[in-house]
């Protein structure tokens, strides 16, 4: 009876929103779901979520992080992120990572405060009198 139980669910997953809500699911709701019903076919379950384009830890480097959806070195993945019509904290619970995990290359991060602190007030800010 699990065995069907668990099949529908994941299927109703998929016919509901496709393979991406399924695969969105936390690992802790499918610990918890796991303890309920037969652990080898969550397992299998499980083994559909798709795999990240690189290893988790190798994501972040100095001069760009690895997009774990498609595998592309971006340096901004918020603004990336928008190609799959996810927010970064669906991409966070979606690869399982940190809340922490960053979002743009700590260099990119610091030469745009640099430029902003540089760069005159758009508004609101002193005006030169001409003529």
């Amino acid at each position: 009876m699990f065995d069907v139980l668990h099949h529908d669910a994941y299927d109703m997953a998929v016919e509901w929103g496709g393979p991406d809500v399924a695969a969105r699911a936390t690992d802790d709701a499918w610990e918890r779901y796991e303890a309920l019903m037969d652990g080898a076919a969550w397992r299998a379950i499980r083994a559909l979520r798709p795999a990240p384009a690189v290893p988790v830890e190798d994501s972040v480097t100095p001069t760009y992080i690895v997009c774990l959806e498609d595998g592309k070195q971006v340096q901004d993945l918020k603004r990336y992120l928008g190609r799959f019509r996810i927010t970064p904290e669906e991409y966070r619970v979606r690869w399982n990572l940190p809340a922490d995990y960053p979002m743009t290359v700590s260099i990119e991060h610091a030469l745009r405060q640099f430029r902003a602190r540089r760069s005159p007030p758009a508004s609101g800010g002193p005006q030169l009198k001409r003529g």
